[in-house]
């Protein structure tokens, strides 16, 4: 049975892929006025778009680190990299005109009425996904690069990029709708939880030392300065950084 706690986000029900109709007795379905145009939050199509943007999302807390890290590298990875970003943003921006027309459930009931819709959606989520849309790194670059900045400057600008990683909390959603549905296993859900978790941290940390030792010329008293070579493709100094990121993991 789904509780009135599970029902509820930020911005009303946004999010819940396995909200099922016939498991909520906290609502009069007959009473459910939808406008033309918007759709409740177990409309199928909704759901399946909900999770396209939650993958999406978990493919934001690969991508950032990466092109962060690597961002002086013209590489076959760094391209593909930056290509995929670009979809995923578009992703986002299209979810939140989805938003828009989506109703939410307050005070027992759902508010299907566009306006209300938006009124709700722009008093807080609207802000919170627009910061993970917003260019702001790239911005910062334009600006900077016309004038005049340094190299060190410019890549203190590029942890502005770290902005898109706002767009993770559909990550905990999912993990708390996956944690509830009655068809997943709970240790199964776990394991798979935690792998993912220590997975992203080792990804993360590699690419946090790798960016340090880049910040120091890659010199012989960082971590990877003595271990990378110019020559190496991006992928190949990822590989290294991954392998001192595990190895220091794991001590």
């Amino acid at each position: 049975m789904v509780t009135e706690s599970l029902l509820r986000s930020p911005s009303g029900v946004r999010g819940f892929g396995s909200f099922d109709k016939g498991g909520v007795d906290l609502v009069n379905y007959d009473n459910i006025n939808i406008q033309y145009g918007t759709f409740l939050p177990w409309n199928p199509c909704y759901r399946i778009w909900w999770h396209v943007t939650a993958i999406s999302a978990l493919l934001t807390a690969f991508l950032t680190p990466y092109q962060i890290a690597f961002e002086e590298d013209l590489g076959f990875f760094k391209q593909s990299a930056d290509l995929l970003e670009k979809v995923l943003t578009l992703i986002f921006t299209v979810d939140m005109v989805v938003n828009f027309n989506v109703a939410f459930f307050r005070d027992d009931e759902f508010v299907c009425r566009r306006p209300q819709i938006a009124r709700e959606y722009l008093s807080y989520m609207f802000w919170v996904d627009a910061v993970g849309v917003i260019p702001f790194g790239d911005i910062a670059h334009f600006v900077a690069d016309q004038l005049g900045a340094s190299s060190e400057t410019m890549l203190v600008l590029s942890l502005l990029q770290l902005s898109r990683l706002i767009r993770l909390y559909r990550i905990k959603k999912l993990f708390q709708e996956l944690r509830n549905n009655l068809c997943v296993n709970l240790l199964t859900f776990t394991l798979l939880r935690n792998f993912l978790v220590v997975v992203v941290a080792c990804h993360v940390q590699a690419c946090i030392m790798y960016f340090l030792a880049r910040a120091q010329h890659f010199g012989k008293d960082t971590w990877l300065g003595p271990f990378l070579y110019k020559s190496e493709s991006s992928f190949e100094r990822y590989v290294t950084s991954l392998y001192w990121s595990i190895t220091t993991f794991c001590t």
